[in-house]
C-alpha cells in the first residue's frame, strides 16, 4: 500500500524471514499452555482487524463455515494492541507487528499465540524513497541488508 512511483521496495520473504499471522488477546482467551491457535477458536469470538487483512481473514472464518463476527476494524496497529490490552477482543495481525506491544505500557495481561490451521504469511517489504540513489544500487541493498 505506497506510491510505486516514489518508492522502491524489496520483498523480505526473500530473505527466508516467516512473518506468520497471531492472535494477541488477554490471556483468558486463550490458555496459557499453548502455543498456537486454529482458526476454529476463533469463531464468533470479538475479532480486532486490520483493514488490510480484514477480507482475507473473513473469507477464511466463512469457508470453514465459521461465524466472523469483526468487532473493530483499524488502519494502526497501535490501536488493535491498545484495544486488546482492554479486551474488546482477539487482534490478529502478522509476528512482526505484535512486538509493538513490548513498548506500550499495558495490564501485561496479554498473550501472543501463532494462528496456524490455515496459515497466514504477510508480505513484508523493505521500502526507501527513489531519491536515495545509494539505495537503489543492487550492490549497496545487499550491504544495508547485511547491517
Amino acid at each position: 500500500p505506497f506510491n510505486f512511483n516514489q518508492y522502491e521496495h524489496y520483498l523480505i520473504a526473500s530473505l527466508n524471514i516467516k512473518n506468520q499471522f497471531v492472535t494477541v488477546s488477554r490471556t483468558h482467551w486463550f490458555p496459557p499452555e499453548i502455543d498456537h491457535v486454529n482458526l476454529f477458536d476463533l469463531d464468533d469470538a470479538p475479532l480486532i482487524l486490520h483493514n488490510t487483512h480484514r477480507s482475507i481473514l473473513v473469507q477464511a472464518l466463512k469457508s470453514a463455515g465459521l461465524k466472523a463476527r469483526v468487532g473493530w476494524t483499524a488502519n494502526n496497529i497501535h490501536s488493535m494492541l491498545r484495544w486488546a490490552d482492554q479486551d474488546l477482543g482477539i487482534a490478529v495481525m502478522p509476528y512482526s507487528s505484535s512486538f509493538l506491544f513490548k513498548y506500550m505500557n499495558s495490564s501485561q495481561d496479554i498473550s501472543v499465540k501463532v494462528l496456524d490451521n490455515p496459515c497466514f504469511y504477510a508480505r513484508t517489504s523493505l521500502v526507501w524513497k527513489k531519491i536515495i540513489l545509494f539505495l537503489q544500487q543492487p550492490d549497496n541493498l545487499s550491504v544495508l541488508l547485511n547491517l
